[in-house]
């Protein structure tokens, strides 16, 4: 799988990828001249698959129809070696089914030949660009989410991540919890104790006994909460 994180001011690597000749230098001469794309060139799929497996690049320009395989195969094969550098359709067939295939097999743009000449390059430069930078930044989020995913399971502490409702979203493989057998007795003391705190009355209680009744009252629903919790936790790590 292609890893490369380059920084966007170096120059982008780029295979082209065109059965016609005289258009796939043009076009590395163009992208090299006016756009300072460092481009290698190759005239078939088969060819490209080779190239690939040899070099890192960070954005491919391949033509719609070419004899042996055509670009839209190129890209599959590409995808199917899990392989996601950036794939660029660049051809003169401009069907709408052209474009909805290829971005459904996974390319990143597509563009048109033909018209004005200075208008279409820029066009595919701008695509190269935005499409490199794009995967640029879906790996490193990606990345950064792999090294905290190995930082959350290999803590030496219990870690759980909760939303604003205090439910509870995650938590790690170290955490130790009771069993359910302990949690459902504790529950149902608590339930018990609590019961006996709502019935007692409390309106002719002198103001520091009500007091105390009440801080008795938010403690036992504040550890009916954590117990619930271990039940919550349990049922995350069985769904995971």
């Amino acid at each position: 799988m292609h890893t490369s994180l380059r920084t966007p001011s170096d120059i982008l690597k780029i295979l082209l990828v065109d059965d016609e000749d005289v258009v796939l230098h043009a076009t590395r001469e163009y992208l090299k001249t006016c756009f300072s794309f460092d481009a290698d060139i190759t005239a078939s799929g088969s060819s490209a698959l080779a190239r690939l497996s040899e070099n890192e690049y960070d954005a491919i320009i391949a033509d719609y129809e070419m004899e042996s395989m055509s670009g839209l195969d190129l890209l599959s094969a590409i995808r199917e070696r899990g392989d996601d550098t950036p794939f660029i359709i660049f051809t003169g067939k401009g069907r709408e089914e052209v474009v909805i295939e290829a971005f459904e097999r996974g390319a990143e743009g597509y563009a048109q030949k033909g018209g004005e000449i200075r208008s279409q390059f820029a066009e595919l430069a701008q695509k190269v660009r935005a499409a490199v930078f794009s995967t640029r930044s879906a790996r490193a989020v990606h990345e950064q989410d792999a090294r905290h995913r190995i930082l959350f399971e290999t803590m030496g502490q219990g870690v759980i991540y909760q939303d604003r409702d205090g439910t509870i979203i995650e938590a790690n493989r170290k955490l130790q919890l009771p069993s359910s057998i302990t949690r459902h007795d504790i529950l149902n003391s608590l339930g018990g104790l609590l019961l006996f705190l709502d019935s007692i009355p409390r309106s002719d209680l002198p103001p520091i006994v009500r007091e105390n009744l009440n801080r008795i009252e938010a403690y036992a629903l504040t550890i009916q909460k954590q117990i619930e919790f271990t039940h919550d936790y349990q049922v995350l790590r069985h769904t995971h």
